[in-house]
């Protein structure tokens, strides 16, 4: 549920910042990770708190509103998130945010000395997926999982590390995963990196200036294999298939 505390309390470090300027993740971890909900402050209707940062306009909806627009993302694109109900999101104690447009939002779910960001995505030809991420770090996200090692090289650039990857699991497939388009790519698990290149230059850009310290084996699964290379079980054009649906989810 949308938080109804004044927003100079909820993100007193982001207003400040305004004052001064104005992809995905596996099945297989919302299986394996908890997501038990946190404590909550009194609801407010949805939809109500505007967000501006970056020059983008955040709107906080109700989850059903987030994924009512997620759904409008192409099939095969939809299979790199994890398959979160309304429910999901409330348990986990999730906050779920839509640019302006409604084209482009994600979702920071609670975790210790952060948020992970999940559910990222921008439909095609709204240009926001970028932005989003930006978003994403100016609000806390500290984590994330994504699947293939494209998606992995784009966080990188804004200063994302792996702390582990996952061979990919059947068991754990995403719904409606091509394996003949995608092959088996690992699942990388990634933690903000304070003192990368592409969170300085992002920091100096958005004004940011958050402590990080996330212990990695707090956020790696445990009996993890380590995959013999970040391509996985793919094939060179399922590894073209990947790069260009990387290239597309942030068009």
């Amino acid at each position: 549920m949308v938080k109804n505390m004044a927003l100079n309390e909820q993100y007193p470090w982001l207003y400040d910042q305004a004052l001064h300027h104005n992809y995905g993740t596996s099945d297989g971890v919302k299986k394996a990770w908890d997501t038990r909900g946190r404590g909550r402050n009194e609801d407010a209707p949805a939809g109500k708190i505007r967000i501006p940062i970056m020059g983008v306009k955040l709107v906080q909806v109700e989850p059903t509103k987030f994924l009512e627009q997620r759904s409008k993302m192409p099939a095969d694109k939809m299979a790199f998130h994890s398959t979160y109900t309304p429910e999901d999101y409330e348990k986990m104690g999730a906050e779920t945010y839509l640019s302006e447009s409604r084209n482009a939002g994600f979702a920071l779910k609670p975790v210790e000395n952060g948020k992970e960001g999940i559910t990222l995505f921008s439909l095609p030809g709204a240009h926001e997926g970028d932005n989003m991420i930006k978003a994403c770090i100016a609000m806390g996200m500290t984590q994330l999982d994504c699947i293939g090692p494209f998606l992995k090289t784009k966080y990188e650039s804004y200063g994302f590390k792996v702390v582990g990857k996952d061979d990919w699991n059947d068991d754990y497939a995403p719904p409606n995963w091509n394996y003949e388009k995608y092959g088996r790519p690992p699942i990388f698990y990634m933690k903000l990196d304070k003192g990368a290149e592409g969170v300085k230059a992002n920091a100096e850009e958005n004004m940011v200036d958050r402590n990080i310290d996330i212990p990695a084996e707090a956020y790696k699964k445990k009996a993890r294999v380590e995959p013999k290379s970040d391509d996985g079980a793919c094939s060179a054009e399922q590894l073209a298939n990947l790069k260009r649906a990387a290239e597309e989810m942030f068009d």
